[in-house]
């Protein structure tokens, strides 16, 4: 009963424009990805959260759900409790030719830097997270889609 409610409330959710930037947020910290979003959101991008995405099967499947109206164009991963296993996932990931851009965001270590630089991490965020860095750091990667009906005409 209770898969199904959720399951309405995903279908009856109103889809934004098909044409923004999008992302998704997955990850071990349900309170940074949720911050993760509002910030992303509140500078135009279109963001979907996986909780639960553990191992490559299920990030896998988390892209593909989120990517179902359109393709994802980046992916942050928040890994503050198992960076490690956050960076073999990314690293399964990027031995399959999946060319998708990767923030990670996780607590400062210069191992974890170079590792995550190693397996083809774009980028990596450093706890605590400073809004205008990620940002930033998304821009660069997937920058926002203006938006085209808003432009004034020639």
């Amino acid at each position: 009963m209770l898969l199904q409610k959720t399951d309405n409330l995903r279908r009856n959710r109103p889809l934004a424009p098909l044409d923004m930037t999008r992302v998704l947020v997955a990850g071990d910290d349900n309170a940074l990805l949720h911050r993760t979003k509002r910030i992303l959101e509140t500078r135009g991008y279109d963001v979907s959260l996986s909780g639960g995405a553990h191992d490559t099967r299920q990030l896998a499947r988390a892209i593909a759900w989120a990517g179902r109206r359109s393709p994802i164009e980046l992916l942050l991963f928040v890994a503050t409790k198992n960076t490690r296993a956050a960076l073999g996932i990314i690293e399964h990931l990027r031995r399959s030719n999946w060319a998708l851009p990767v923030i990670l965001i996780t607590d400062h270590d210069d191992d974890v830097k170079l590792d995550a630089r190693r397996i083809g991490v774009d980028e990596v965020v450093e706890l605590p997270l400073d809004d205008s860095t990620l940002v930033q750091a998304a821009l660069e990667l997937a920058p926002i889609v203006p938006d085209v009906e808003a432009s004034p005409a020639s």
